[in-house]
């Protein structure tokens, strides 16, 4: 902090709700995480954030993300319309819906897709805030904890630094 700088109460607050957030986080209440979470952050700017977690999680599993995954993190980063967010959005559940159906179980696939749609669900959200669903990404988060369930223990801690990265 800047020295003789006083934090405004609202900065304050923010603060003292992102603590309480990392401390559900790290306690395994993801669902509660991610509505401390969420409340933080703008409906407009949840995308981009969730953009970049999805990047991660795919880096950070060593998971070759689809075509339609790589078109979703590129569509995060600007404003998209109604239409071409429900594009992605729909997209992404086809791929998903095609795994599940497979026959072939893989859960850290089907964990890193519950989270793209998750994100491609927050997106369509941003292009329609009027009907916006602030559960939307109280639900993103949690499937950020199911991608490291299904990877090592260090993902958590990693995963954190990453969700409380809102700006």
């Amino acid at each position: 902090m800047l020295k003789g700088y006083r934090m405004t109460d609202t900065e304050t607050a923010a603060s003292t709700d992102l603590a309480a957030a990392g401390r559900l986080w790290a306690s395994s209440h993801p669902l509660e995480a991610g509505r401390a979470l969420t409340a933080l952050i703008p409906t407009e700017t949840r995308p981009r954030w969730a953009g970049r977690i999805v990047a991660w999680a795919y880096q950070r599993s060593r998971r070759k993300p689809e075509p339609e995954i790589l078109a979703l993190v590129v569509a995060t980063t600007k404003a998209a319309t109604h239409e071409a967010a429900s594009a992605r959005r729909d997209a992404v559940a086809a791929i998903l819906a095609r795994v599940q159906q497979s026959g072939r179980f893989d859960s850290l696939h089907e964990a890193l897709l519950t989270l793209a749609l998750n994100a491609a669900r927050l997106l369509v959200a941003a292009a329609a805030p009027e009907s916006a669903d602030p559960k939307e990404g109280w639900w993103f988060v949690a499937s950020l904890k199911c991608v490291g369930d299904e990877l090592d223990e260090g993902f958590t801690t990693e995963a954190w630094k990453r969700l409380r990265q809102i700006a």
